[in-house]
């Protein structure tokens, strides 16, 4: 809308308060004085915004006294809202200070425009502003367009035991998990059945935190010991998310999917041996993006997650299909990316949940006198299995404190997570271990912690690019005739 039509309405309220202003209430002429702020609130693309709450401050300061006054508004259709407020001072007056703001929690600002003066009376704001729930100064509109334009399938091998995908808040809220904490010696020193939803996890009080009131235990020291019952299955058809994060960094985007798994069981792989197998496993792949000259988003490189590390592919490499139905119909290596098919195939290991691009070579380690191999199958015939979903599921973002001195005690936390925004997973700020395994501090593979938590290599705000394969050290990279896909 132009501003010719704002400056109108500017000039008739002024018009109407200097009519008003002739007769001052309560005091002589000198006593008051009007203030005053014209609103403008757009998104960055000059669209204007209504319903969002702003607030505008006077302060006054004088040799008698000082005035002070706060007038809220919101804006209208246009984008618009005018707050003014007449207020009193005694006395010679010395100066003052105006100043508007953004003070709905649903928004970001990101660039603003006379919103303060000592000198004038009035002001004129205008605030660019997008939709924020999480608070990572993405609009959470381009969030949602881009997870659901590039969603994957996920394809499943006959081998894994984990029935289908699972759904983290369900076993939160219905007690399928139980804290446990341990002190440095291994002990066990409490143990609390978690009810009540992802609240119910995790603490933002520094005394309690993800401890629950062991605040001088650090983070390795506690895990979320899942129902044996629960160990293996998939959540209620319906109920099964997919989740997805994105972040941006400098001119690029990149999309995460996230899938989480209840159980990981090698033994069948690796004859019966204990130590292998742990409650819980997150895994995911990552696409990075960037805009052509038409606004779309168009992948360019994409990292595949597996264990402690993962692979490097071109788009261009990649399997893509024009949907995300499951199935191997339609599906094409893409040399020439074709801005139709932007649904990623991925494949992924039975048991370990590593993710692989087609036909790529797999994951073997050897300890011990003892081989690993990951078990993937990339054609259809006889299978054609998948680990399919019902919805997609924003984890939000997190913030990060260290060195966090606790109240009466002696430890300082050198690490802690909470939610960041009102869109964030509250249980996503939880550090401590994410499932029961054969030693609950020192094992081969023990249980993972959530995504955020970045110093397992998780990749949650990092991309790699460059040399194809990053992590992993000490694998072998192989190639799997097995079938079961």
């Amino acid at each position: 809308m132009s501003k010719v039509i704002k400056y109108m309405g500017i000039l008739f309220i002024i018009g109407y308060f200097i009519t008003l202003l002739a007769a001052p209430p309560g005091g002589g002429e000198n006593g008051w004085r009007e203030f005053s702020a014209f609103f403008s609130v757009s998104d960055p693309n000059g669209n204007p915004i209504s319903g969002v709450q702003v607030r505008f401050n006077v302060e006054i300061y004088g040799t008698e006294g000082d005035g002070y006054d706060t007038v809220y508004g919101t804006t209208n259709s246009s984008g618009y809202v005018y707050l003014s407020t007449i207020v009193y001072y005694e006395g010679y007056e010395e100066g003052h200070h105006i100043w508007a703001s953004i003070i709905d929690g649903r928004y970001t600002v990101i660039s603003s425009y006379n919103t303060y003066s000592n000198v004038s009376y009035d002001i004129d704001p205008d605030f660019d502003v997008i939709f924020d729930l999480d608070k990572d100064i993405i609009d959470d509109g381009i969030e949602t367009e881009i997870a659901e334009k590039f969603k994957p399938v996920l394809h499943k091998n006959s081998y894994d035991l984990q029935q289908g995908l699972q759904n983290f808040d369900n076993l939160l809220s219905d007690g399928s998990f139980t804290l446990k904490v341990y002190n440095d010696l291994g002990s066990q020193i409490h143990n609390e059945q978690i009810s009540g939803g992802s609240n119910a996890l995790h603490k933002w009080d520094c005394w309690y935190w993800d401890t629950y009131g062991y605040g001088s235990v650090s983070s390795g020291m506690y895990n979320l010991d899942l129902s044996d019952s629960k160990r293996y299955l998939g959540a209620p058809q319906g109920q099964r998310p997919l989740y997805y994060h994105v972040y941006k960094d400098e001119n690029y985007y990149y999309i995460q999917y996230w899938y989480y798994f209840g159980m990981n069981d090698l033994r069948e792989q690796l004859d019966g041996i204990a130590e292998t197998w742990h409650e819980s496993d997150w895994e995911h792949i990552t696409i990075a993006l960037n805009k052509n000259s038409s606004g779309e988003f168009i992948p360019f490189s994409v990292n595949f997650y597996c264990h402690e590390g993962g692979i490097t592919y071109s788009a261009n490499e990649c399997w893509w299909s024009a949907t995300n139905a499951p199935t191997y119909t339609g599906i094409r290596y893409n040399p020439i990316f074709e801005p139709s098919e932007t649904h990623i195939h991925v494949w992924i290991s039975a048991n370990s949940h590593a993710s692989y691009n087609r036909y790529a070579k797999v994951y073997k380690r050897s300890e011990v006198g003892i081989d690993y191999q990951d078990r993937v199958d990339y054609e259809s015939p006889g299978y054609d299995l998948y680990f399919t979903y019902d919805n997609l599921e924003k984890l939000g973002e997190v913030t990060k404190q260290t060195y966090i001195k606790c109240p009466d005690s002696d430890y300082t936390y050198e690490y802690h997570c909470y939610p960041l925004g009102s869109i964030s997973k509250h249980w996503l700020g939880y550090v401590g271990r994410l499932g029961d395994c054969c030693d609950p501090i020192i094992v081969i593979a023990p249980a993972p912690q959530m995504p955020s938590y970045e110093s397992l290599s998780h990749g949650w705000m990092e991309f790699t690019f460059g040399y194809p394969r990053f992590g992993n050290y000490g694998a072998l990279w192989v190639i799997d005739t097995s079938h079961g896909d």
